[in-house]
């Protein structure tokens, strides 16, 4: 049986073997990698946000077109050009919102300040202009399904699905979730199999309403 290089470890793997470590030490040297090298770490995510459907936040990147066309080296550059190294939580933000991740548009600041870009100073209808009349539409006929629901569907925020739908649909939903929390804290519910159960009755029957009362008007 071969041992690891380092730790004297028993490998078994064909990748333990190959690297001459066991998944211990291949693990720690990543780890100590990516510590000395954040902008690496930095660019991966990026790259993640842009290239993969399933990763978090794909609808805002990649969704929309994005790209990431920036290396190792180039990052590391905006690294030290920036002093991330003395950031509390650097974070790789784009100067031109709707432009790619090129060295030209991109900067290194705080996460604290990336993050209230994002979220202030932009109208919530240019936040949402990546969403397709289709999707706004969706948006709109589908009251019965709650609105962090659909946020994390079309990678919204939940203010900016109320606001989409209109200030009714918003009251309405605030209603149903009130009688929700007073049908939870009973402890049988006539007619209902369970909690889940009434509560989508419930949304069903003022989504009626809704459309209801809209077509009167």
């Amino acid at each position: 049986m071969k041992i690891c290089g380092k730790c004297s470890a028993p490998i078994e793997s064909q990748r333990e073997i190959h690297e001459n470590r066991c998944r211990r030490c291949i693990s720690g040297s990543k780890r100590e990698y990516k510590t000395k090298n954040p902008w690496v770490v930095m660019l991966s995510r990026a790259r993640q946000r842009c290239e993969y459907p399933k990763s978090h936040g794909y609808s805002r990147y990649g969704g929309r077109g994005i790209r990431c066309v920036l290396t190792i080296p180039e990052v590391k550059m905006l690294w030290e050009r920036d002093g991330a190294a003395n950031m509390k939580k650097p974070s790789l933000d784009r100067i031109n919102k709707d432009g790619n991740y090129v060295l030209e548009n991109c900067r290194i600041i705080e996460h604290s300040e990336n993050a209230k870009q994002a979220s202030q100073g932009i109208p919530w209808r240019q936040r949402c202009r990546k969403l397709s009349p289709e999707q706004l539409q969706e948006i709109r006929d589908r009251p019965d399904i709650a609105a962090p629901v659909l946020a994390k569907k079309f990678g919204v925020s939940p203010q900016a699905v109320r606001r989409i739908r209109g200030l009714r649909a918003v009251l309405l939903e605030k209603l149903v979730e009130s009688v929700g929390r007073a049908l939870k804290s009973k402890v049988l519910l006539d007619g209902f199999a369970n909690y889940s159960e009434a509560i989508a009755d419930l949304r069903e029957s003022y989504a009626a309403l809704r459309s209801g009362s809209e077509g009167k008007s």
